[in-house]
């Protein structure tokens, strides 16, 4: 089901109409999508003097475009090295005339000793460098990326050892668009999704909500939990002890 819209009666319930023309009613409402989506939905509903409904209208959920790679080597030179392979770039200097900065975030060693593949590194441009990223040719992207990682070891093997490069950027997912797993430095506004909004009528879930795994599967679960507790509460105060509900409200 699409929702396209929902309204407040003035009993205190919802009004949620779909794509298909289709009304429903609701007494409380749980949303588990991206946060930006949900912005999108409720910006109209959220009360703007509730700090979450001042976060909406800032945009302060607003997505932005990702770009993952994964490269790998035919050793793990970064650990020959004494390094783990993690490492952060906030800017850096200006490589090309289209981008302000080098082409890289984050990145981690990614091998997996299961499967006895290639040793990986790989990581993540996100936020505003994603953003001037995103156009350049994929060559000269991949060309200055492996150039960004030699110069922060002060070697050569970034670019001369690798076996494969695999690059995806997820603003031309469809189902994806863009996250707010990229935008850098909106995310300290996402605990305000754990907490029950609207006197306890509406409540969210999804990964991005999470105190532990943040933006992973175990992240989403726990969400989901943490969220069906407080729904829980909400109907049935006797149901949770205060340590039972602080356990959900752990996740």
């Amino acid at each position: 089901m699409k929702v396209t819209s929902i309204n407040q009666r003035k009993d205190g319930n919802f009004n949620i109409q779909d794509a298909c023309g289709k009304n429903y009613a609701a007494k409380r409402i749980l949303c588990a999508v991206e946060p930006n989506l949900m912005a999108s939905i409720f910006k109209k509903l959220i009360p703007k003097k509730t700090d979450l409904g001042k976060a909406i209208a800032s945009d302060a959920f607003q997505a932005h475009p990702g770009i993952k790679f994964i490269i790998g080597y035919d050793k793990a030179y970064w650990k020959e090295d004494l390094f783990t392979g993690m490492c952060v770039v906030l800017g850096g200097k200006k490589v090309i005339t289209e981008c302000q900065g080098v082409p890289l975030t984050v990145s981690f060693d990614a091998t997996c000793n299961v499967d006895n593949t290639f040793p990986k590194l790989s990581g993540i441009i996100c936020g505003k460098v994603a953003q001037e990223w995103i156009d350049i040719p994929t060559h000269v992207l991949q060309e200055q990326l492996l150039q960004t990682l030699a110069d922060l070891v002060g070697k050569s093997w970034p670019k001369d050892g690798v076996q494969y490069f695999k690059m995806k950027a997820w603003a031309g997912e469809k189902a994806a668009m863009a996250s707010t797993l990229f935008s850098i430095g909106n995310m300290r506004h996402l605990h305000l999704l754990r907490k029950p909004q609207m006197d306890e009528k509406l409540f969210f879930a999804g990964t991005a909500t999470a105190n532990k795994f943040v933006f992973n599967m175990a992240g989403g679960a726990g969400a989901g939990q943490r969220a069906a507790a407080q729904i829980i509460k909400a109907i049935k105060p006797e149901t949770f002890s205060v340590n039972n509900m602080e356990h959900f409200l752990s996740y």
